[in-house]
């Protein structure tokens, strides 16, 4: 089968380009990019095809009718948050315009599918998809009419959801695709609830992102401890410079507890890696009892991790005292060790912010994935209150079997599965999926 991946960050996304490396061991890949990745592939032992699009009037016509009146996610919460994040790297007259347009939205119908949207925009594209079968899309689908010429010219189609945050944050999400393939049953119940994709059409396969850690779990020799000391590890959780302050904020009150807890112990902190201004954990570096794990963004020459950086990541996960988080795939990846972690979510906090300001973290800790995977409030590794944390600390540090049970239920929505595994279930989907004749303008539903 000749199949085309269109993709986008192929820079970041490792695991992507391992699962391209394993789909082309049983079958012609070509990789349909957006030319912004051009600088990253021209050493890419695939073809690669750039997609585009003609024209520029049509295309923002329909484009900005999309950002007003789209579909978005039944859950707007996190499609906004999202959206306000996006707007924090722009540049100032970008985001008060792109904010402008997120408020007009919040107040205007949705009537306005991405279907629809790819639809009206295939004429446009500008991307040569002869000889390929089917193509497969990695979420949130990054180009429009692309999918709409691929729609059109009646190949088989599915999409990959890269990340369990896809179906609630995402509005590029088509309800015509062949299928979809999640990382578990219940990311499979997320695309029905939240974007209305028929159950028929998904399928649970595995995450890709997780294969690492079932790498590591099977390799002894990387799982020898590296760091001597003792240490409770944060994971930093945003990059936004809004949230970020806030964060901070919370970073210090959870090292002044943890003095109090355990002064033998370090708080090890390990910064969001896309954070541009990493100034802004200044406050933390004059605490005696903080340190900084931050070499792997310093040796780093690209954005992406390299595998000697993903195996320490994990060895300092697996051998911590405890993992702190407050919303991030890290807080994922930790419950396959034995690690007890703690969800920092205090709803009593003092961030310095007005509650209804949309950046407030407590929009942020509100999501519907962190209500669903991990914000499981029923355990005591849960923080909803001040009070809370000094007790969870001292659980974690001097009873931590019994604070296990949250890793384990957490677990286990999402069994590891090897790559290999993956590409067999997403192929074997494909190879099965029969042709189909093109899609005409009367079957696309605004």
């Amino acid at each position: 089968m000749k199949l085309g991946v269109l993709l986008q960050y192929w820079d970041t996304r490792n695991d992507v380009r391992r699962l391209v490396d394993e789909l082309s061991r049983s079958h012609e890949v070509v990789l349909l990019a957006q030319e912004r990745d051009r600088k990253f592939l021209q050493d890419s032992p695939y073809q690669v095809r750039y997609v585009g699009e003609r024209g520029w009037f049509w295309r923002r016509v329909w484009r900005y009718l999309f950002l007003l009146f789209g579909h978005i996610p039944r859950s707007e919460r996190n499609y906004y948050i999202d959206e306000y994040f996006k707007t924090e790297s722009q540049p100032f007259s970008q985001k008060l315009r792109m904010r402008a347009f997120l408020a007009l939205s919040r107040r205007l119908p949705k009537w306005f599918s991405f279907d629809a949207l790819a639809w009206r925009l295939a004429p446009l594209a500008r991307v040569d998809m002869g000889g390929l079968e089917a193509v497969l899309m990695i979420t949130e689908i990054c180009d429009p009419a692309t999918l709409g010429l691929v729609l059109r010219q009646g190949k088989k189609t599915a999409a990959y959801v890269y990340s369990w945050d896809h179906a609630p944050k995402h509005k590029r999400m088509s309800r015509k695709l062949d299928w979809y393939f999640t990382w578990s049953a219940a990311v499979g119940e997320d695309l029905t609830e939240l974007q209305g994709v028929p159950p028929s059409r998904i399928r649970p396969v595995g995450s890709t992102q997780l294969v690492y850690v079932d790498d590591y779990l099977k390799d002894a020799p990387a799982r020898r401890r590296q760091i001597a000391y003792d240490y409770v590890y944060y994971g930093c959780a945003t990059g936004s410079p809004k949230f970020v302050r806030q964060e901070v904020k919370l970073m210090l009150w959870l090292a002044g507890a943890l003095r109090e807890v355990a002064p033998e112990l370090k708080l090890l902190v390990r910064p969001y890696p896309f954070l541009t201004d990493w100034s802004l954990y200044a406050p933390l570096r004059g605490m005696a009892n903080v340190a900084f794990d931050d070499a792997y963004f310093k040796d780093a020459t690209n954005r992406s991790l390299t595998p000697a950086m993903i195996v320490e990541k994990f060895n300092h996960l697996e051998h911590a005292r405890a993992f702190v988080h407050l919303g991030t795939t890290l807080g994922f990846e930790c419950a396959y060790f034995d690690t007890p972690m703690l969800f920092l979510a205090p709803e009593d906090f003092d961030f310095g912010l007005v509650r209804n300001d949309p950046m407030h973290l407590l929009n942020f800790f509100g999501q519907y994935h962190l209500e669903k995977y991990l914000r499981l409030t029923r355990y005591s590794n849960v923080v909803t209150k001040r009070a809370a944390l000094r007790a969870a600390l001292e659980a974690a540090v001097q009873s931590p079997r019994s604070m296990l049970a949250y890793n384990e239920e957490i677990r286990a929505v999402t069994p590891l599965r090897t790559m290999p595994e993956i590409v067999e279930s997403i192929t074997g989907c494909l190879e099965s999926t029969r042709g189909k004749p093109p899609i005409y303008p009367h079957h696309v539903h605004a």
